[in-house]
């Protein structure tokens, strides 16, 4: 039974239609996105959810879009008071305040997708990293990779550092507290990793060049976007494409995957991407002298320059021997020695 079947007959049937089916549970917190005009059955509504879920602390409603940098959203507690809590994602912990720090319990498959596709030993960047959910699922999957975890939110940095250290991977992992752009921009940064996660999908891509530059040869990139839903994310393949022009790499791969709803026919969808970088060819500078010197000797013509051949490798001696030296013929030996009989004695008749 969803939220919306038990209410019936608690809320006027009209108001009904504006009630979520589900909402979001982050530890013991829920986090319900009514309007406004059905918070004054908000006794109604938190007695039901705690009828089925009576572990919960606190009890939130959402007042606003998210916005600003650090991606936050305001709320209204209807039931409880701390903001705070402990939420539990495929065996790890992740401690945060849900008022002052971006997380989305509905992307925990999405984490454990790109986590299985680390390999052994890699090295990886993780922009916008929050709490750091894609950094500990990742180091939970992979205990020889190490990642670098980069956050612009002073609070979002601080649950990051208690979570590495509460689930005992703070080796692995190297937390870094500024901006991305800045980040990408030093040197040390350029063609150090082999995979670079961006979970930021409405500005993601002002960050991508820099961030491609950062990838090793045949390096991968997860970067994620908003997409409508009528189209073959077309769009987002190319931004993708003129990004690695740009950077001087060259896309190898490219596959695409629906995440979550976003709004109204659009989806956040994921773009897994193979670069390698361009190699150019340096081209042959035949000297002017030379050219001359080789005509005088009548090696080439004057329109071009004959290659030599190469120089075949010497066969061995041992190795020439055994190829001339014939095998000896067999004599047969015939024994000269001569058998002396013994003379016989004749019958007396």
């Amino acid at each position: 039974m969803n939220l919306r079947e038990a209410l019936i007959g608690k809320i006027p049937p009209n108001q009904l239609a504006n009630l979520p089916k589900s909402f979001d549970i982050i530890g013991d917190i829920a986090i319900l996105d009514i309007p406004s005009e059905l918070l004054r059955w908000s006794k109604w509504i938190v007695k039901t959810i705690l009828e089925t879920h009576p572990r919960l602390q606190t009890i939130l409603v959402k007042t606003g879009e998210r916005s600003g940098p650090h991606r936050l959203r305001t709320f209204e507690v209807i039931y409880g008071g701390t903001t705070e809590t402990t939420h539990i994602e495929y065996g790890y912990r992740l401690f945060m305040d849900v008022a002052t720090v971006y997380f989305s319990p509905r992307e925990g498959e999405e984490r454990q997708r790109v986590a299985s596709a680390v390999k052994k030993k890699e090295q990886v960047l993780l922009l916008f990293a929050g709490v750091g959910p894609y950094a500990i699922a990742i180091a939970k999957k992979q205990p020889k990779v190490k990642i670098v975890a980069v956050e612009i939110n002073p609070h979002g940095f601080y649950y990051l550092c208690q979570n590495a250290m509460l689930n005992k991977v703070d080796k692995q992992v190297t937390p870094i507290l500024g901006d991305a752009k800045h980040v990408l921009a030093e040197q040390k940064h350029h063609g150090k990793y082999h995979r670079v996660i961006m979970p930021l999908p409405k500005e993601g891509h002002l960050f991508l060049e820099d961030a491609i530059r950062s990838l090793r040869h045949r390096g991968w990139v997860h970067f994620y976007t908003v997409e409508r839903e009528s189209t073959s994310f077309a769009g987002a393949k190319r931004t993708l494409k003129d990004a690695c022009k740009k950077a001087g790499y060259k896309l190898v791969a490219v596959t695409v995957r629906k995440v979550l709803p976003y709004g109204p026919r659009q989806w956040k969808v994921c773009l897994d991407a193979q670069v390698e970088k361009k190699v150019h060819k340096r081209k042959k500078v035949v000297r002017k002298k030379a050219v001359k010197k080789a005509i005088r000797r009548k090696r080439v013509r004057k329109t071009w320059v004959a290659r030599r051949k190469p120089h075949r490798k010497p066969v061995q001696k041992k190795m020439r021997k055994r190829l001339t030296k014939r095998r000896p013929v067999r004599k047969r030996y015939v024994s000269k020695r001569v058998v002396k009989r013994k003379p016989t004695k004749r019958r007396k008749r």
